[in-house]
């Protein structure tokens, strides 16, 4: 870790940078990664968007989508949060391996997005179908997450999870419209 002097060297050598040469996409993330380690989210989340405004060739869509995914979880926009996962997820493959190893970011997005897909059943209303479907691409995720990366006993945990979860609203359901004796008339 950096001392306190040395990131603001960095920070300030970075602007001057960018400024420069406002059309680089290395340099504003270099500098928008900065901003998010001294603590200056919404900074880091504006220099976030220009990096995308400026990336053509897409390898930073993912771990930028990623990150600010992760910005609006804290600011409690599930919704906003589980956008900017997918599109994480959209751009995987574009992935130019920055921050960590594209297995890596893989099985922690795919693990993120599945925890957050469920979070979002438990803070508002949902139809069975949406929390069917919610539950369903929850449990991709999870296994998408163990395809991209090493076994890892917590991911089969939360894929059983998520499959009692699935029987638990099936059952709700049965019990509510008698769905399979309905089915079987």
């Amino acid at each position: 870790m950096k001392n306190i002097g040395e990131l603001e060297e960095k920070i300030a050598g970075l602007m001057r940078e960018t400024k420069k040469n406002p059309e680089s996409s290395e340099g504003h993330f270099e500098l928008a990664c900065a901003l998010l380690d001294d603590g200056n989210e919404s900074g880091a989340v504006k220099e976030f968007n220009r990096v995308l405004e400026l990336d053509k060739d897409r390898g930073y869509y993912s771990i930028i989508n990623y990150k600010l995914g992760l910005f609006y979880y804290r600011e409690q926009g599930y919704d906003k949060a589980i956008k900017k996962f997918e599109k994480s997820a959209e751009y995987i493959f574009a992935y130019k391996e920055i921050d960590c190893p594209k297995q890596v970011l893989a099985k922690k997005l795919y693990f993120t997005l599945g925890s957050f897909l469920i979070l979002r059943l438990f803070h508002g209303e949902h139809s069975f179908p949406e929390k069917f479907r919610e539950l369903r691409k929850a449990k991709e995720c999870f296994c998408k997450s163990i395809g991209a990366g090493s076994f890892d006993i917590k991911l089969v945990e939360k894929i059983f999870e998520v499959d009692c979860m699935i029987d638990d609203e099936w059952n709700k359901a049965d019990k509510e419209w008698d769905i399979f004796k309905w089915y079987n008339e």
